[in-house]
């Protein structure tokens, strides 16, 4: 990456790096506690990019994703409409 310039990464990761959470709502403060070896490796590629952000100034944003299975067909079907689906 140094190597051709790439100035930033963003790397997929998940909410399971959080692992068993004991409250109902997660914040990015909260302890990483994975619980299985998917939520460890991704924790561990967060780990990674912060150690070759500090040694070599590649700057990284990492994305927790909290449910990327698939489609919710209410979105789905609001999006298809062109009306607009507002997060609460």
């Amino acid at each position: 990456m140094r190597a051709t310039g790439v100035p930033a990464l963003v790397l997929s990761s998940t909410a399971a790096v959080y692992g068993e959470s004991q409250n109902s709502l997660i914040d990015e403060s909260d302890p990483t506690r994975p619980t299985n070896p998917y939520g460890e490796t991704k924790l561990a590629f967060e780990r990674a990019c912060h150690w070759y952000e500090q040694a070599y100034g590649l700057r990284f944003v990492a994305l927790r994703y909290f449910n990327a299975a698939g489609r919710d067909e209410v979105l789905w079907r609001t999006a298809r409409s062109g009306n607009t689906f507002e997060f609460r």
